[in-house]
């Protein structure tokens, strides 16, 4: 008896006959690594469906439930939820996507995503999730100077050392005498004003938007209150005739208060999330130069007089000083938003407590002056890493921060045009809004939250009047603006102008590739560090999900891989995060896949090498070409591997590579969480495996009989180990030529448990091509082993 080996071919789930790739196979199911063996397993657990061109994008996990996000149509979804293992379709549209997502992140009660467009934030409430508008975040307050009242103030007289018979110059003891009065007066006018609740010189004011966490999360643009800089006037006291000694003079000032107006109210959604909004005010600038004055000597009507005044300050040294002070001291802080349109009257001097010191002012102004949208995205810990930074010309100040002078109840639209000077040329930022309330002029100093702005211009249309006014800007570099001082700092008044032309933006960015930024923790809107990273552009950020107790980089290292290669970031609790180190000079393929374990981060290179980083170390597990995307599943703790062809590997944990029989388009994971897409839109959970029914059909290829055969008795025997349907049937199936119809020989059934090889014997007319088939529905699991045909 002669006996031929039979391999059958199989459809693989999901497949189209008709077009579906056969291959050989020993196995329809799928298999796991256990105990050093491979052994039979369920499906991955079907979890829901999506549309054929909706793809979930983020698994964002919460004490109550796994919320899953997904990307269709240029729109942000709520797919569903995932609760006590039972997995609650949604289907709710959250927001417009413009352009595409560069990545999302969690990080606290927050989802982040970057776009080509711009920054899109998502707040979880408790039971839903709410769009946060950056721009709903800032109130809109404008501030002017009220309630001035004249102030003088006694300057003593006093004797000279020596009698002049005639007047050229103080001695400089005398001098320095006069000089002490002066100044000393000055100063009790001063508090004299702050005894009143108000100023005497020009203050910069800027108000800051205090989250709950005690974070600042935005800081305006500084602006001037004031009635210009005083005692510059000559101040003449009489001499006695005996000119030995000056008798009593005064000095005369302007107080003032501020005066504060909201004209917008921070949105509704921002409201729960604000602690305060802080109006923040500078050191009143010093109207002379400290330690100088001049003097001179005067006659009328036959007496004689002793002129004297402070030095003219530098205008652009006085701005900078208001601008860029030591500290911003907090004159206001209103802690109950309901109650922010009651700051309509005085703020007052004597109320100013708290402050923030310019570098954290300058913190805050330099992390919102621009739109960052980044390449890459990285939540650890609760904070959230970005990198690969392009910076959007956004400006996050509202132009009715630049109002001073009469406000009128009427409504007018502004547009705001700054020229900027970036390395790719000129670029135009056009800022175009409506307001409820008309500005009769500009503040006294004008500051744009960028400093590469060179010129700004100014068009305000009130029904059919139009006012315009234009003025050069110089950057101030500290505080990350640019800022037009008028000279003598008084108000701007705004002119009358006859064109309104239509304006458009260059869309110009500049590119920050090299800076990782570290968020606060739980408050993606607060940047606390920021480090460079190599010299190349940084295209993907990764980090272990728990902690590394060995290497050199601390526990919480961030792998930054960049386009010269992969650098890492030390991180020590007691000095948060330190300058970059390389540690290989490997960098990504084109598909920049990465996946995260417990402590280690795999990759692929730009060689196909799939790699493992560990603390310090790199291998390498094998070459792999065509990788497309990779996801830890650890539930079974192996690194599941998705080819450009969308066929499915793995790596086990003993190293070893086997295959899966499903198609997958897409994957996804988190530290907890790893699901799959195939192309039908169905998504499947593989940290999770059921047994189910599936239908199979698999059959050997024909198999020619000699001319002597065609009578013989055949046996059949194969191994079915698992479990069938009832129904299930073995066959032999017999044709005349493989064009011909195939007639069944015989026919056995294997429905219910099938643990061992089955024979069964066939005689059947001559036939010139046989085959074996099995068809019916198996349990996963279900081993398919070699078929054998013994005859005569």
């Amino acid at each position: 008896m002669k006996s031929i080996k039979i391999v059958p071919r199989g459809v693989a789930e999901r497949s189209n006959e008709a077009s579906g790739i056969r291959g050989e196979c020993l196995s329809l199911m799928n298999m796991r690594e256990r105990n050093e063996s491979l052994e039979t397993v369920g499906k991955w657990a079907v979890m829901g469906s999506t549309q054929p061109s909706e793809k979930v994008v983020l698994i964002d996990s919460r004490p109550d439930a796994d919320y899953y996000f997904s990307y269709c149509n240029s729109g942000l979804y709520l797919h569903g939820k995932k609760s006590s293992d039972r997995y609650t379709a949604l289907n709710e549209r959250l927001c417009d996507v413009n352009g595409t997502v560069n990545w999302l992140q969690s990080v606290g009660d927050f989802v982040v995503a970057s776009t080509s467009a711009g920054m899109i934030y998502l707040y979880f409430n408790g039971t839903r999730y709410v769009v946060m508008s950056r721009d709903g975040m800032v109130p809109q307050i404008a501030f002017q100077a009220v309630n001035a009242s004249s102030i003088t103030q006694k300057v003593p007289g006093a004797d000279f050392d020596i009698a002049y018979s005639r007047w050229s110059a103080l001695e400089e003891t005398d001098r320095l005498v006069l000089q002490k009065a002066v100044t000393g007066a000055y100063r009790s006018m001063i508090n004299r004003a702050h005894g009143i609740g108000g100023f005497l010189q020009p203050v910069a004011v800027r108000y800051a938007v205090r989250l709950w966490d005690g974070n600042c999360a935005w800081v305006s643009a500084p602006v001037v209150v004031g009635v210009g800089l005083q005692m510059q006037r000559p101040v003449s006291a009489l001499v006695n005739n005996s000119l030995s000694g000056y008798d009593d003079s005064s000095i005369t000032g302007m107080a003032f208060n501020i005066g504060a107006t909201v004209v917008k109210m921070p949105s509704a959604e921002w409201l729960p999330l604000i602690k305060s909004i802080d109006v923040l005010v500078s050191n009143e600038v010093e109207p002379y130069v400290s330690g100088e004055i001049s003097c001179r000597c005067e006659s009328s009507s036959g007496n004689s007089y002793l002129t004297y005044s402070f030095p003219q300050r530098e205008r652009a040294v006085a701005i900078a000083e208001l601008i860029n002070p030591e500290s911003w001291r907090v004159v206001a802080r209103v802690v109950d938003m309901e109650s922010l349109y009651n700051l309509k009257t005085v703020l007052r001097s004597d109320s100013c407590s708290d402050s923030l010191t310019s570098k954290e002012v300058y913190g805050i102004t330099r992390s919102i002056s621009n739109e960052t949208v980044s390449n890459t995205g990285l939540s650890l810990n609760g904070r959230l890493y970005t990198a690969g930074h392009r910076h959007m010309m956004r400006n996050a100040w509202s132009s009715v921060q630049y109002w001073g002078g009469e406000i009128v109840a009427q409504p007018c639209e502004v547009i705001v045009t700054a020229r900027l000077r970036t390395k790719h040329g000129m670029a135009i930022k056009v800022d175009s809004r409506k307001y409820d309330f008309t500005p009769s002029r500009l503040n006294a100093a004008v500051s744009y939250p960028d400093a590469r702005a060179t010129e700004l211009n100014v068009k305000i249309r009130c029904g059919d009047a139009i006012k315009e006014w234009n003025g050069v800007l110089s950057g101030i570099d500290e505080q990350g603006m640019a800022c037009f001082v008028e000279p003598g700092l008084s108000e701007n008044v705004m002119v009358e102008g006859y064109s309104f032309d239509e304006l458009t933006e260059l869309n110009t960015e500049d590119l920050l590739l090299t800076e990782m930024a570290v968020s606060s923790i739980g408050n993606p809107f607060v940047v606390e560090q920021r480090r460079m990273v190599g010299q190349g552009e940084v295209v993907r950020l990764a980090a272990a999900s728990k902690p590394i107790f060995s290497g050199v980089f601390g526990r919480y290292p961030v792998y930054a891989f960049t386009s010269d290669g992969i650098y890492a970031v030390a991180y020590r609790e007691t000095e948060n995060y330190k300058d970059s180190q390389l540690i290989s000079h490997r960098v990504l393929g084109k598909q920049n896949a990465v996946a995260v374990s417990d402590d280690k981060v795999f990759f692929v290179s730009s060689a196909d090498e799939v790699c493992v980083l560990t603390g310090k170390d790199v291998s390498v597990l094998g070459k792999n070409e065509g990788v497309a995307q990779m996801v830890w599943v650890s539930g079974f703790e192996e690194l599941l591997i998705r080819n450009e062809d969308n066929s499915v590997e793995i790596y086990m944990p003993s190293g070893r590579l086997y295959g899966r029989d499903a198609s997958l388009s897409h994957l996804l994971g988190d530290y907890r969480n790893a699901i799959g897409q195939d192309a039908a839109g169905v998504l499947v959970d593989l940290n999770e495996e059921r047994s189910v029914l599936l239908p199979v059909r698999a059959e050997t290829y024909p198999i020619a009989l000699k001319e002597g055969e065609l009578a013989a008795p055949l046996e059949l025997t194969a191994g079915v180990y698992g479990e069938a349907d009832e129904g299930s049937l073995m066959k032999v199936c017999g044709s005349n030529g493989l064009l011909c119809e195939w007639q069944d020989l015989s026919s056995m059934e294997i429905a219910g448990d099938c643990c061992h090889r089955l024979s069964s014997r066939v005689y059947a007319r001559p036939c010139r091509y046989i085959k074996v088939v099995l068809d019916g529905y198996l349990r996963t699991g279900t081993l398919l082993c070699d078929c054998a045909l013994k005859y005569n």
